[in-house]
C-alpha cells in the first residue's frame, strides 16, 4: 500500500438522519493500528472524511457544521 492509500469498508444497516449509522473499516498508513473510535458518524461523515482528505469542498450536508470527519485527526483512539 502506498503511504497515501486509503481503503475504506462501508456497511449500512439502517435509516435515519443522513442514512442513519454506518459502521466502517479504514485502512491506510495514517490509521493507528488496531484503533477504535465509538462516535457515532452517518453518510455524510464519510463523505466529509473523503473531501477533507483530498482538500476538496464540501458537497451539501457534507459542510454541514454537525457533522464530523472520521476520528481525532483521522487516527481514532485506542
Amino acid at each position: 500500500m502506498n503511504t497515501n492509500d486509503h481503503r475504506c469498508v462501508v456497511t449500512s444497516p439502517g435509516t435515519g438522519p443522513g442514512g442513519g449509522r454506518t459502521g466502517a473499516l479504514l485502512l491506510s498508513r495514517q490509521v493507528t493500528a488496531g484503533s477504535e473510535n465509538a462516535t457515532p458518524y452517518n453518510h455524510f461523515g464519510l463523505l466529509r472524511t473523503i473531501e477533507d482528505t483530498f482538500g476538496l469542498a464540501h458537497l451539501g450536508y457534507a459542510g454541514a457544521s454537525a457533522v464530523q470527519s472520521f476520528g481525532p485527526g483521522r487516527t481514532g483512539t485506542k
